[in-house]
């Protein structure tokens, strides 16, 4: 396995392959928001990037799909100052170059605010979109109060990334509320073949509400799976990455 680091502009990607030259297919696979923990919860979030790095690994090894897992802007080692918009429109640049780049299709996953991420980078591909996973997705930023609701807790827990002065809130709440007007996936969606989306969510998730996922469900159609989980499936991460690995290569139980 071949594992470099790529730089999309201010974003560093880290690109798992066999060989130079591109395989058949390929996945991106975009993480949630902002991919790390609070420095207080490190032990609470261990398995966030281990259940992406692990999925990476298996499609590569088991059916020779390339995997780039990238960050966004802002955040981790990428480069930049990180915005919610941002987020989801350099990720689509992102895919659309992926997907130029020798591949025949580009299949695209998502967790948590990456859900969001991916949903749009997804539908941005035209011809070269492969399978759309979403995995705990934030698929409908509901309304403008139901954003402040959250958003506290967040800038308190990522100053560094969201800001600390007292104008933190209303900024990223407007940079929010523009991405809803723009890009919610609950607004957007059209329906899915079941072999085209796969839809997971855990019923103890504490961060998202599985409720998002149900009724993005009625209205996009694909494939619908519940496990009695939490939001990072830290008790049955196996079985993810093998339903995972079975959707987007075609392969039937």
């Amino acid at each position: 396995m071949n594992e470099t680091q790529i730089w999309f502009g201010y974003t560093r990607v880290t690109k798992l392959s066999r060989a130079a030259k591109p395989a058949p297919e390929a996945i991106v696979l975009f993480h949630g928001f902002p991919g790390q923990p609070p420095a207080a919860d490190v032990e609470k979030y261990k398995n966030v990037p281990r259940m992406r790095i692990e999925l990476a690994k298996a499609l590569l090894s088991d059916r020779n799909i390339d995997a780039y897992l990238p960050s966004y802007e802002g955040v981790g080692e990428s480069r930049g100052k990180f915005r919610f918009d941002r987020s989801v429109t350099r990720s689509a640049e992102l895919a659309k170059q992926i997907a130029a780049d020798g591949y025949q299709r580009l299949h695209v996953a998502g967790h948590s605010w990456g859900g969001f991420v991916a949903f749009n980078a997804h539908r941005s591909l035209g011809d070269r979109a492969g399978r759309l996973v979403l995995l705990a997705g934030l698929l409908d930023l509901e309304s403008e109060r139901w954003i402040r609701g959250w958003l506290p807790e967040y800038i308190k827990n990522y100053p560094e990334i969201l800001g600390s002065d007292a104008l933190a809130l209303d900024r990223v709440a407007q940079d929010l509320e523009g991405t809803r007007a723009l890009y919610n996936p609950m607004t957007l969606a059209t329906p899915m073949a079941e072999d085209a989306l796969l839809i997971a969510h855990g019923r103890q998730d504490l961060y998202v509400d599985i409720d998002i996922s149900r009724r993005f469900h009625q209205g996009a159609g694909g494939r619908y799976l519940e496990l009695d989980d939490d939001h990072v499936f830290s008790k049955d991460m196996p079985r993810i990455i093998d339903e995972v690995v079975r959707f987007i290569s075609g392969t039937e139980r």
